[in-house]
């Protein structure tokens, strides 16, 4: 659907909340830009979304990695890792990438043993030929992996293919969790160290997961798609809903944590920061619309740049 091609104002769309990749938001936010149409994404942030002159009405709600390389070499030092591995995307930002991590190695004495570069075409990063790959020919038996969750995934896969279970990892994001629960059987990622950012936990939001079931919720058809798979329960495809043979009282924190994760992961965290960005965007604007242009039918018409000018005043998420 195209965002807002309608003649009925009053189902006009706020705002988009967009992600998980950085590309996904760079192509809806050149187009959104055009109609000053404000955008948040939840990703990982990257640098060419801040670009105010490609992408006027966008915002992100994660904050660049300004310290990741510097904790990196930390825990290589106390660790007494001196001989590494680094995996990187091959994108944008590799050249910065590269130019802080080799920085803070230097500085610290942190050998490279190798580079190497994950390709936009991830099937061919994965079925690469093993004898032609750094990873398997180096004598550094810990790897840094320096890629986002859509290409971390596709390599996760090739350690998987490949049985490459005597490395330790070192993760700057969370793999996706049903790329990888296959792999625990395998131990390939047994040992693996993953950096997160640090985010205030949310003591609901684990209740409102274990409460959380298609009985309760039946317009996620999501959810009626997952207790079908995990719990076996009978599922009408045309209308997506659960139907019967449900075992009882069954909760996603049945699950194993490889499967289903209980806790807020930083990227549901960033999803949370958008939601009540523009929510809170919303509220002041309505308000001051109210206060100041009251209309006499009691209605409030609303248009894009004065979500941004909100988003901007406030300063939310930023």
């Amino acid at each position: 659907m195209i965002p807002n091609y309608t003649c009925r104002r009053q189902k006009n769309v706020a705002a988009l909340l967009t992600g998980a990749t950085w590309t996904a938001s760079a192509h809806i936010g050149r187009l959104l830009s055009l109609y000053k149409y404000p955008q948040v994404s939840f990703g990982s942030f990257d640098t060419i979304l801040s670009d105010r002159r490609q992408f006027s009405s966008l915002y992100q709600t994660a904050h660049k990695d300004t310290s990741l390389p510097h904790g990196i070499v930390l825990l290589m030092l106390h660790f007494n890792w001196t001989w590494v591995g680094l995996v990187i995307m091959d994108d944008h930002n590799v050249a910065e990438i590269l130019s802080d991590l080799r920085g803070e190695m230097d500085k610290n004495q942190v050998c490279i043993a190798f580079v190497e570069m994950i390709p936009d075409n991830v099937s061919t990063f994965i079925f690469n030929s093993v004898t032609n790959s750094q990873i398997m020919i180096s004598t550094a038996n810990v790897v840094i992996i320096y890629a986002d969750n859509e290409y971390l995934s596709g390599l996760i896969l090739y350690i998987d293919y490949y049985l490459v279970n005597w490395i330790i990892w070192v993760m700057k994001s969370q793999w996706d969790l049903s790329v990888g629960k296959f792999i625990f059987m395998l131990d390939s990622l047994h040992g693996s160290l993953i950096f997160a950012h640090h985010h205030v936990e949310f003591s609901d939001f684990r209740k409102f997961i274990q409460t959380y079931n298609p009985f309760k919720y039946p317009d996620d058809h999501y959810l009626a798609l997952a207790w079908n798979k995990h719990f076996n329960c009978s599922f009408s495809g045309p209308d997506c809903k659960i139907l019967d043979n449900c075992l009882p009282n069954v909760s996603l924190e049945m699950l194993p944590r490889n499967t289903w994760e209980m806790d807020m992961s930083e990227e549901s965290y960033n999803v949370f920061n958008a939601v009540y960005a523009v929510a809170h965007s919303l509220h002041e604007m309505i308000i001051n619309l109210v206060q100041n242009r009251p209309q006499g039918n009691g209605e409030v018409y609303t248009n894009p740049w004065e979500v941004i000018f909100t988003f901007y005043i406030l300063r939310i998420v930023l």
